[in-house]
């Protein structure tokens, strides 16, 4: 019986060395699994935390863009706001002159015209001291004749003198208007940089 036994042992041995061979093989293949799952599951979260910090990073970006562009879009509109109101009120001042200036300022600018015959001075309704008295002055000094308008320019400050339908504008609102689209840029400049 000991043939017996001592063959049922090494089976036993043989059934338990292959029990431990298979044992450490599935363990092994488990541990290799579980590895290789995990440095895949590593790898994902590694991507997905590249593109989440990406979309953060290119969010970020843009609402500083945006920022910067509303900062700049209000600065700009403030710069304009003013600039606006400086001509404006340089309208206002000009229709406030004092009778000496608003005639002095006149009487140069209708020196400069290049007129020869007689033409019409339409003086605008906030501005009185432009009179018939005074315009029968001036035509003493000038190579052209000018007869006043019978019907002033309603709420403006300043005068139009209109030779046979050629209009020379001396609106002060209006020259300031001229004047504010042809030097705008540079007063800007030298204002704010």
């Amino acid at each position: 019986m000991n043939a017996i036994e001592k063959i049922i042992e090494e089976m036993n041995q043989q059934a338990a060395a292959e029990n431990s061979a298979y044992e450490t093989a599935e363990k092994a293949k488990i541990d290799q699994q579980h590895a290789t799952e995990l440095a895949q599951l590593q790898e994902d979260f590694e991507k997905q935390k590249t593109r989440q910090l990406a979309a953060i990073d290119s969010k970020y970006r843009q609402l500083k863009n945006r920022q910067q562009v509303t900062i700049r879009q209000q600065s700009l509109q403030e710069k304009q706001e003013f600039l606006s109101s400086l001509f404006n009120r340089s309208a206002q001042q000009m229709a406030e002159w004092s009778r000496d200036e608003a005639q002095s300022f006149a009487a140069k600018a209708l020196k400069q015209l290049p007129l020869k015959n007689t033409a019409i001075f339409m003086a605008g309704e906030l501005s009185p001291y432009y009179s018939t008295e005074w315009l029968e002055q001036i035509n003493q000094t000038l190579p052209y004749q000018l007869t006043m308008a019978s019907d002033k320019l309603a709420k403006k400050a300043g005068f139009i003198v209109d030779d046979q339908g050629v209009q020379y504008n001396f609106i002060f609102e209006n020259l300031i208007k001229d004047l504010q689209s042809e030097v705008s840029f540079e007063i800007a400049q030298q204002l704010f940089n």
